[in-house]
């Protein structure tokens, strides 16, 4: 690899390539010795095997995908019971059942939500600030009351939580808005849900 010499003698700069040689992979480093701002006329060569860390970055790389791909294709899922609870509830005539069927979507919803950003995000962490915010909204559509003129903002701070907890807290959060949606406003044309 004369390249890398000729260029360290002839730049002063150091020069770093990656070589894959008979299934191994090694990393070649070439740096001048000599006073900054001088030509160099000596360098030091230095050569290691990373054939296992690479190795290890692309399994790495393979789960993530895969973790990516199972939550992407159980959001598919929840959405699909979802939307077959949705055509029970049309079908529905009792007005408690359609009511059970709207809370059971919104709750599946939810949960969707949270498999949704952990495909997109690739991390087994969820900011529910994010995630808070996409649940608020998604009940406030799927409730909404045409005859209530409501006023709606969501604020919070940035919150780190695993899949699971993430999971958990956001079915409490449906669990409050539709509550308040359901209890809240009785008897009122207005009002604000923050």
């Amino acid at each position: 690899h004369w390249n890398g010499v000729t260029e360290v003698l002839s730049t002063g700069e150091a020069y770093e390539e990656e070589l894959r040689r008979k299934g191994l992979i090694l990393d070649l480093r070439f740096l001048p010795i000599g006073t900054p701002g001088s030509r160099p006329r000596q360098l030091i060569a230095i050569m290691e095997d990373v054939t296992q860390l690479r190795q290890k970055d692309e399994e790495l790389q393979v789960q993530s995908a895969m973790i990516k791909e199972i939550h992407h294709r159980v959001k598919n899922n929840l959405q699909t019971i979802a939307s077959l609870l949705r055509l029970e509830q049309r079908r529905a005539s009792a007005d408690e059942t359609k009511r059970a069927l709207k809370d059971a979507i919104n709750r599946i919803s939810s949960i969707a939500l949270v498999h949704e950003y952990l495909s997109a995000q690739g991390s087994e962490e969820v900011d529910m600030s994010i995630l808070g915010k996409e649940v608020f909204r998604t009940v406030l559509s799927s409730m909404g009351n045409p005859e209530l003129q409501l006023q709606t903002s969501f604020q919070a701070t940035p919150l780190r939580l695993p899949s699971q907890k993430a999971a958990n807290l956001a079915l409490v959060l449906n669990e409050l808005v539709q509550n308040s949606l359901e209890h809240g406003f009785t008897g009122r044309r207005n009002g604000t849900l923050s």
